[in-house]
């Protein structure tokens, strides 16, 4: 499937996706994920949001396709509140420098502790 054959749930006019994401974000991603697939076609407002949500695509497009698929603009949307950090960096050679300069954080150890105190949180 490609993100330009990917199923929308349905909308409204002029807003389309934007009431029920509002809604409830996460109930909403994951009630289309079900019904619809691990790839979700959003229109909200003027803009098309293609959500991924099976770990392999993930890494398809975050990291073997990275160059690809442009980031959300920097100083439009988050942005605003993060400045142009790795979500916003539309610059790839300046976002490559950032995602080296965090990745030694993820390191195995660190990822252990990190989902042991996530676990412990949420017992």
């Amino acid at each position: 499937m490609t993100a330009h054959t990917a199923p929308t749930p349905i909308g409204f006019p002029l807003v389309g996706n934007a009431p029920e994401l509002q809604k409830d974000f996460y109930q909403a991603m994951h009630r289309n994920f079900l019904a619809l697939g691990d790839v979700v076609h959003y229109v909200v407002g003027s803009r098309h949001l293609y959500v991924i949500s099976h770990p392999e695509l993930a890494h398809q497009i975050l990291v073997k396709d990275n160059v690809k698929h442009p980031k959300l603009p920097s100083e439009d949307g988050l942005g605003l509140l993060l400045g142009r950090g790795l979500v916003t960096n539309e610059n790839h050679a300046s976002w490559l420098i950032q995602r080296r300069m965090i990745q030694p954080v993820f390191n195995r150890q660190n990822i252990i502790q990190m989902t042991q105190t996530m676990t412990h949180i949420m017992e």
